[in-house]
């Protein structure tokens, strides 16, 4: 993903490890360990001669050493090919390795961190609404990456694929004629729709390469240890953040924000594209055949329904979505939380010679929390499941009534076979559309949830 900042790249470091040997690029580097009586020092020499071995293993590794560990493998990172034509050759690798990584530095890490007036994001609270609360957000986001050329390979992406309903249309329209094939047409019509299928494809490859989401993450991430190094130790008075919290914030809340929340802004765009551009020329091809005006103002009303009718049932459900996926959350953080205490209580016993009894009501104990985030988990599923469903069979019924239009209009001579085909292709695209729409605001919703979690760390 792209990154715009300045590099912070470290090419030495101490661990306290005796004769650990690195790659770094062409060289080895040689962590020798000077301890001087009483000082503690370390020093740090790179031979070019020695050979590369492995990290040992250790069953507890300090900072120093997963630090050290982090950076000899972002080193071995940077041969990493990610092009189409690479990947599709299959070349994941470069024989030498490329620039360094660039790892933002904090340099204003103010603009993440809000206040008790001025909240983050942009002094928009989870209580202003679930609308506002998410589109603050997006906003806050969107000021800082500016991604233009996402947006516009969204376009492209939703453009072909627009193109290549109209000409499946035509295609299968040439094909049902029965007064002879122009196998010229169908030719045409192929090689327009392979070629529309290459762009959709191409496009979407180089969006999700341009796409700010994975540096959302990192930065994400980045700005929220940032802020969990400034918390205190929790107790049972100031209510801080736990570990197995800290966690969880940093690895599934940050990563369903982002793609639920964050991404959705391009899914949008690109759903409001097929839904204006299928729309004009449905209208288009029934006026220009002279179809009746109760045709056209019916297909017309029938697809405008199809476009608000999936807010409308997920606005019903959405009170219900969002308790269900928090009471998810929390049992998924007990799950942790009950997970490290278990393991810390066992490993710490000085003996660590627990007896079978205890193991077995232990992992008996952990079982039920583990039960507890699977029934959570499977009841949130499952309303999401089928407001997804809900959604998807109301527009295909609603659909079901253009079908029954250009039946009624073929059979008249008012529209041919090939534009009632085009019609036909454009309205499945639509019911794809709207149910994706569903499901992108059931996402939205998990999102969400995770959302408030990180913005209580940025505003502690």
């Amino acid at each position: 993903m792209t990154e715009h900042s300045s590099s912070l790249y470290c090419s030495s470091f101490a661990v306290p490890c005796l004769g650990v040997q690195i790659p770094l690029g062409d060289e080895s580097v040689k962590v020798e360990l000077d301890r001087a009586q009483g000082s503690g020092a370390t020093s740090l020499s790179t031979t070019a001669d020695l050979p590369a071995k492995e990290v040992p293993i250790v069953h507890e590794k300090s900072l120093d050493v997963l630090v050290l560990e982090t950076n000899r493998d972002l080193d071995a990172q940077r041969k990493m090919r990610i092009g189409w034509s690479d990947l599709m050759c299959n070349r994941p690798w470069h024989s030498e390795p490329v620039a360094p990584f660039p790892t933002k530095v904090l340099e204003s890490p103010s603009v993440w961190e809000g206040t008790e007036e001025i909240p983050w994001p942009l002094g928009v609270r989870p209580a202003d609404g679930f609308y506002s609360f998410m589109w603050a957000y997006i906003s806050f986001l969107w000021a800082l990456k500016r991604p233009y050329y996402s947006h516009f390979l969204t376009g492209v992406t939703s453009l072909a694929d627009l193109g290549k309903s109209v000409v499946l249309g035509y295609l299968v329209g040439e094909l049902t004629k029965t007064d002879g094939l122009d196998t010229d047409k169908i030719w045409i019509y192929l090689v327009i729709y392979i070629g529309l299928f290459t762009l959709q494809q191409y496009s979407r490859y180089q969006y999700e390469i341009d796409v700010p989401c994975a540096s959302v993450r990192q930065e994400v991430r980045h700005i929220l240890m940032y802020k969990l190094l400034k918390i205190p130790q929790p107790d049972r008075d100031n209510g801080a953040i736990s570990n197995a919290e800290a966690l969880n914030l940093l690895s599934t809340c940050v990563h369903s924000s982002v793609n639920n929340v964050w991404e959705s802004i391009f899914l949008f765009q690109q759903m409001i594209i097929l839904a204006v551009g299928g729309l004009a020329f449905v209208v288009h091809t029934l006026v220009g055949n002279n179809a009746k005006w109760l045709t056209w103002a019916t297909t017309f009303f029938i697809f405008i329904t199809n476009i608000f009718l999936v807010p409308l049932i997920f606005s019903l459900k959405q009170k219900n979505c969002i308790d269900l996926n928090t009471s998810t959350r929390e049992a998924q953080l007990h799950m942790f939380a009950q997970a490290m205490a278990t393991l810390q209580n066992f490993r710490r016993s000085t003996e660590f010679n627990p007896t079978e009894q205890k193991q077995e009501q232990a992992a008996f104990d952990f079982g039920n929390a583990a039960m507890l985030y699977r029934k959570r988990d499977f009841h949130a599923y499952f309303i999401n499941l089928a407001n997804k469903i809900t959604c998807q069979g109301v527009t295909i019924a609603m659909t079901m009534f253009i079908y029954v239009i250009l039946s009624y209009e073929v059979k008249e001579g008012v529209v041919t076979v090939t534009n009632a085909m085009v019609i036909i292709s454009l309205a499945k695209l639509m019911v794809e559309t709207s149910t994706t729409l569903g499901s992108n605001l059931s996402d939205c919703v998990i999102g969400y949830v995770d959302l408030k979690k990180i913005a209580d760390v940025l505003n502690w």
